[in-house]
């Protein structure tokens, strides 16, 4: 990755209707920032994440 991944605020789920972010099944991912100049920032709520 060359940049940050960002999730801004706003995007939210619910306690009812989370929202899920997961790997293809028998896959792992693998979000390599080296050479990015931001990692990861979620500022949304009610994420749930997998694999």
């Amino acid at each position: 990755m060359t940049s940050g991944l960002k999730i801004p605020r706003g995007i939210d789920g619910t306690e009812e209707n989370r929202i899920v972010m997961i790997s293809i099944k028998g896959e792992r991912v693998i979000l390599d920032f080296a050479r990015a100049a931001g990692g990861f920032e979620l500022w949304g709520s009610y994420w749930h994440i997998y694999g």
